[in-house]
Order: structure tokens, then sequence, then C-alpha cells
């Protein structure tokens, strides 16, 4: 038996308006950048964060040519992050811009590594573990 289907058309200025993104998926190209971009809904069954790819024109079908950040910063695809991606600070600029982050997000790039001491000299001093003899880290400078 074949269940009832409602459609409803909505015009696309009423779309527009209303915030949604029916192009998620899509590549579009960026006037301002001259860079192409797709933006991924986020897929909790597949473990996807929303996330964006940016590519040059006439790369958009080639991943190892594509840099890709998640929605909360961190590097998407980084087995084919392109780490010679000419024109990376606009890459990052229409991922922000894009995904709407604010100016204190920094987005990973090829050394992720770079990004998490980065995060612990923020705070010298804080422990990172709490029991019975937490430990902290410093920064020591090494005598030559």
């Amino acid at each position: 038996m074949l269940e009832p289907e409602i459609i409803v058309e909505v015009p696309e200025s009423v779309l527009r308006r209303s915030g949604l993104d029916l192009t998620e998926g899509q590549w579009r190209a960026d006037n301002q950048s001259g860079l192409m971009y797709r933006i991924e809904p986020a897929r909790p069954e597949m473990r996807q964060r929303r996330h964006i790819h940016v590519s040059h024109p006439k790369h958009a079908s080639a991943p190892g040519k594509q840099v890709s950040w998640n929605a909360d910063g961190s590097r998407h695809d980084a087995r084919s992050f392109d780490a010679s991606f000419n024109g990376l600070q606009g890459a990052r600029d229409l991922t922000k811009r894009l995904l709407k982050l604010g100016p204190d997000v920094k987005l990973e790039d090829v050394n992720a590594a770079e990004a998490i001491v980065d995060r612990l000299l923020e705070s010298t001093d804080a422990p990172l573990r709490e029991g019975p003899q937490p430990f902290r880290f410093r920064v020591v400078e090494k005598n030559a």
C-alpha cells in the first residue's frame, strides 16, 4: 500500500528569507575569492560534522587538491588536505565567512600538533589533569 504524500510548493524568495540552504552538497562559485566551495550537512550516522570543501575552479573534482574544515574549525578529510594549496589564507577567510565562524576560531592546518601546543600554551600554569599528584605543562627553553 502506498503512503500518501503531501507536496508543498514554496517560492524561492520565502526560502531565502528562512535561512535554509538547499544548495548544501553542491559546488558553488564564490565571486569574492574566486574559489569554489561545497558545504556538506552534518551526517551523525556517518560521524560527520557539518563541513566545507574549498578548491580552485579547475580542481573541484580532485580531492587531493582541496582543503576542508569542519564547522568547529578542525580539519576535515585530513588525508586529502592539500598542504600546498595556493591561497590558503583566502580559503580560510571563505570558510570563516560561510560557516559564520568568529574571528577567534583558528582553522587547523597541516600541522595539527602545532594547534594543540598553542592551546596548551594559552595557560601554561593550568593543570592538565586533576588528581592526587597533578602535573603541569610548562615551556622550558633549551640551552644550546
